[in-house]
């Protein structure tokens, strides 16, 4: 992925995550192994906090987070509480797997 996109896709993730309030303890898939990490850790949201983790990650990191962060925010847009950060992954998932079949994720 070029700089390009990765410039464009830090610059959503930071969007995101400043509309949701710079969120702590997302959880997000690891794309390298398919375990679960923690994007921001509890207790360290905040804008720095975030700006020091897309710093840290390169584009598949971002477009995990991304993912997350932008189902959460329609769920907001829709009125709908989306409950603490570290639900927001299984939430998605559940989503995914109701749209597009059982184990979709």
């Amino acid at each position: 992925m070029g700089e390009a996109r990765r410039r464009k896709l830090t610059a959503d993730v930071l969007a995101l995550a400043k509309a949701l309030g710079w969120p702590a303890g997302v959880t997000v898939d690891d794309p390298s192994d398919d375990s679960l990490i923690t994007a921001v850790a509890g207790g360290e949201g905040g804008e720095s906090a975030w700006r020091e983790w897309v710093a840290a990650y390169d584009a598949d990191w971002l477009t995990s987070v991304w993912s997350v962060l932008d189902y959460v925010q329609l769920l907001v847009e829709h009125g709908i509480d989306p409950g603490p950060p570290a639900t927001w992954l299984d939430q998605e998932r559940a989503s995914l797997d109701a749209i597009y079949g059982e184990d979709y994720v």
